[in-house]
């Protein structure tokens, strides 16, 4: 198999720099990043769903007791959190509803 080789970056005040470190790694075969970023979406979208129906316009969800929190006075933060991730997944009607 290819190796593949990823330098890290280190911020200062100037802005990025090279790292001292470089990784070495074998990449995945075809279609395992398809698979995973399909389980990342997945699994986001079942905790969007259970905001929307148990949180919706709270700050955060509790799963456990299916209610919300309100800790920082109610201004629905968990929409504003993810509206870059609906963005990012293409959930466009999600993210126009939110």
């Amino acid at each position: 198999s290819k190796r593949a080789e990823v330098v890290l970056f280190t911020a200062s005040a100037s802005g990025l720099q090279p790292g001292l470190t470089t990784v070495s790694f074998i990449p995945p075969a075809a279609g395992v990043w398809t698979r995973r970023a399909q389980a990342v979406h997945e699994a986001f979208m079942h905790g969007w769903m259970a905001y929307k129906r148990y949180a919706w316009g709270g700050d955060e969800l509790k799963p456990v007791s299916k209610s919300r929190s309100n800790w920082l006075g109610g201004v629905g933060m968990q929409i504003l959190d993810v509206l870059d991730t609906l963005w990012l997944l293409d959930e466009r009607e999600e993210f126009d509803e939110a």
